[in-house]
């Protein structure tokens, strides 16, 4: 049932994009109606996670294939991602190094990408780290 919800999530962010964009290329439209729906794209890949997050990476690097607007928005997920949860951080940080595994920790990632996020950390021996999560 979960396949089938995420199957559906996904054919209908896609064929709602293209519709969108089938009908904003014959109808005369303002250069904010493409970003909006460059935005739309976004947050659509977004919601979708980490592999429709690295495909628009991808796509923001294809100049010659991307109206500008997509450019320009889909350049953001190359190093603007929104942080995953703390609570996430350091479940992955107990599991991976252990509990207390630094003496201070930066809960504000530094940056946030498709498949992590940066932080701030101090280690046991007063080393500052940046710690990729």
């Amino acid at each position: 049932m979960l396949m089938i919800r995420r199957t559906s999530k996904i054919w209908g962010f896609i064929s709602a994009l293209v519709f969108k964009r089938a009908i904003s290329s014959q109808l005369p439209g303002t250069p904010e109606d493409e970003r909006r729906l460059a935005r739309e794209c976004k947050e659509g890949l977004l919601e979708l996670g980490p592999t429709f997050i690295k495909l628009g990476q991808l796509l923001s690097t294809r100049v010659d294939v991307m109206p500008p607007a997509f450019i320009e928005e889909l350049s953001t997920l190359q190093d603007q991602c929104p942080p995953f949860p703390l609570s996430e951080v350091y479940e992955i940080l107990d599991r991976e190094l252990g509990p207390n595994a630094f003496a201070e920790f930066d809960p504000i990632p530094l940056a946030a990408a498709s498949l992590g996020q940066v932080h701030l950390a101090t280690t046991r021996e007063g080393e500052r780290v940046c710690v990729e999560v």
